[in-house]
C-alpha cells in the first residue's frame, strides 16, 4: 500500500452507523472483527456506537478493513442481483 493510501485510510472512516451496516452486511460479528483486529469487543462496540474512536495502526487496520468487507458484501449483494 503507498504512503497517500495509509494516509487516507488513517483519517478517513465511516460514520459510525456505517461501520456497524458494513460489518452486518459481511455477516460478521463483532467478536469475529474484534478477533482478527487483534483488540476488545468492547472496542469494536463503541467504535460501531461513536463513543470511541480507535487510534494510530489499528485505525488505519479497522478502516481497511471495514473497506475491504464493504467490497465484498457488495459484490455479493451484486451476484445474487444479477442471479434472480
Amino acid at each position: 500500500m503507498h504512503l497517500l493510501d495509509e494516509a487516507r485510510l488513517a483519517v478517513s472512516l465511516p460514520p459510525p452507523a456505517d461501520r456497524m451496516a458494513i460489518r452486518r452486511r459481511a455477516h460478521v460479528s463483532r467478536e469475529r472483527l474484534a478477533a482478527e483486529l487483534g483488540c476488545h469487543i468492547i472496542s469494536v462496540a463503541r467504535w460501531e456506537r461513536g463513543t470511541r474512536n480507535p487510534r494510530g495502526e489499528l485505525r488505519r487496520r479497522y478502516a481497511r478493513l471495514l473497506q475491504l468487507l464493504d467490497e465484498v458484501a457488495t459484490a455479493a449483494e451484486s451476484g445474487r442481483a444479477e442471479a434472480s
